[in-house]
């Protein structure tokens, strides 16, 4: 009888799994260049706005670097062109009122690694960011700095589209 039990059991649930419909798989979201394009210059340009700005540091320590910033840095617009040229002007606050400075730095960008890295090149070299994430309202990218070991000390910086 036990052994009669264990077998209805067993087949009971054979029959019950062959049952259940399998869910098919979503896909894997794809993430193409013009999207990511439209996202950072909006077919035109975009501006954005620095909300945040971290460095993870050695064993995991963070830095809130954005806290550091006078207050005539905090307004600075970052604008992405669709023509790959960027600028970061000043906002109404300028850090120097009495220079005619209102380009603080230009740039061409481009879209690199299938779109999950963004590249700035400046006349001196350029910078290679991670793009962590992409909106239409928000921009987060991560720098890695350094490789100590399997310790990476990087920044993060969010912006938020103006």
């Amino acid at each position: 009888m036990l052994k009669q039990r264990a077998v209805f059991l067993f087949v009971a649930t054979l029959l019950c799994s062959a049952c259940e419909k399998e869910e098919p798989a979503e896909p894997a979201p794809t993430v193409t260049e013009s999207t990511v394009e439209e996202k950072l210059s909006a077919n035109t340009s975009k501006s954005w706005l620095l909300t945040n700005w971290t460095t993870r540091e050695q064993f995991g320590v963070i830095t809130n670097n954005y806290l550091t910033l006078d207050s005539c840095e905090l307004d600075d617009v970052y604008t992405f062109y669709s023509n790959k040229s960027f600028l970061r002007t000043d906002g109404k606050l300028a850090c120097d009122p009495g220079s005619n400075t209102i380009h603080l730095s230009a740039a061409t960008w481009q879209l690199q690694q299938n779109n999950t890295e963004l590249k700035f090149n400046t006349f001196g070299g350029g910078s290679v960011f991670k793009i962590k994430s992409i909106s239409n309202n928000t921009l987060v990218l991560n720098l890695p700095l350094l490789v100590l070991g399997n310790d990476t000390i990087s920044t993060t910086y969010t912006f938020t589209a103006k």
